[in-house]
């Protein structure tokens, strides 16, 4: 079995270039075919401040859209990029259908909810430039299943009193379905009082991956977190049952303050809950499982063992699981002076 130095901190540095990217990078779209229908056509131009020509479309001719944000748009014209502005031009095809190409089909029917206050706009297609069928107000519930995925989800396909179409998620406009369970890493305070570290909390909703937030409701509260931030932590279906190298500490909190809960004995296996460390750290943060204890590892150089067992995390967590039904959990909220 080989030596795992430092597990979890290789796995951050995979994950960390897509989470950079994600931070970076603008969404991409289901690249189509746009065609002009002004009069006189368009120019499109090098830059997207519009202030240099590259070039001139006529009215029917076409080109292919490659990638959409906020205002700005890139089409590709003989394997180069420009900018557009996006009047007089619209989209070749009329709609995109759930059979249609690029389209991903969600393995079960998900919830969303219309988070802009000025609704969103239902169209033919999953993109600026397709014809609006109609406008959603805000706080509706939706349900979906289709949905389009460049590099992270971008819309999704609705049928609602009678519309039916693609809505944008991007920017929060709409909140999808998270089913995910989480770890609460410091305690987090609300309206409804301070929500305890070292519990675990099923999410509500989540924005798009840019936006990069996950919602909680709790106690009449709904309660808003960054998900590349460590106050949460996410937590698998299925967990890794590691071994130890060396004796390990197990402390209360995650800054490795607080009481000392036990030791972990060199050789003896232990299960990986979360993982919260940081980009800049030279180790890892885990929360853990040994025995009956709960609590927080550092684990450095040394590293440690996996043994290619993975446990369900139903079980593992059910004691942490805060639920509504739980008031004694949650201490008052200190009144402010």
């Amino acid at each position: 079995m080989m030596k795992k130095i430092l597990k979890s901190l290789i796995l951050i540095l995979v994950i960390c270039p897509l989470l950079v990217k994600a931070d970076m990078g603008a969404p991409q779209v289901r690249q189509y075919e746009i065609v002009v229908i002004k009069e006189g056509g368009i120019d499109y131009y090098q830059d997207p401040d519009y202030q240099k020509v590259a070039g001139h479309l006529n009215k029917e001719e076409t080109a292919k859209v490659v990638m959409e944000y906020n205002d700005i748009t890139n089409i590709e014209i003989e394997n180069k990029y420009y900018y557009i502005k996006r009047e007089g031009v619209i989209a070749k095809e009329s709609e995109v259908t759930p059979s249609s190409s690029g389209v991903k089909k969600q393995v079960k029917i998900k919830s969303a909810i219309v988070n802009n206050k000025n609704g969103v706009e239902v169209k033919k297609g999953p993109a600026s430039m397709y014809e609006i069928v109609g406008t959603i107000p805000y706080n509706t519930e939706l349900t979906w299943q289709y949905y389009i995925d460049n590099e992270g989800m971008t819309d999704i396909y609705i049928e609602k009193d009678g519309l039916k179409g693609w809505v944008n998620i991007l920017q929060a406009q709409v909140l999808i379905e998270n089913d995910n369970t989480y770890l609460i890493t410091s305690d987090i305070n609300t309206e409804c009082g301070i929500i305890p570290a070292n519990k675990a909390l099923r999410a509500t909703y989540k924005t798009d991956m840019w936006s990069g937030k996950t919602f909680f409701n709790y106690k009449n509260c709904t309660i808003e977190k960054e998900t590349r931030g460590t106050e949460i932590a996410f937590i698998p279906e299925q967990l890794p049952t590691n071994k130890t190298f060396v004796d390990t500490t197990i402390y209360e909190n995650k800054d490795f303050s607080g009481k000392v809960i036990a030791t972990i004995p060199k050789n003896e296996e232990f299960i990986e809950i979360a993982n919260a460390s940081d980009r800049g750290d030279s180790y890892a943060t885990l929360f853990i499982k040994y025995q009956e204890y709960y609590g927080w590892i550092k684990v450095g150089e040394e590293g440690f063992d996996s043994t290619d067992k993975r446990v369900s995390s139903e079980e593992v967590i059910k004691e942490l699981i805060l639920e509504e039904k739980e008031e004694e959990t949650i201490k008052e909220t200190p009144t402010q002076e």
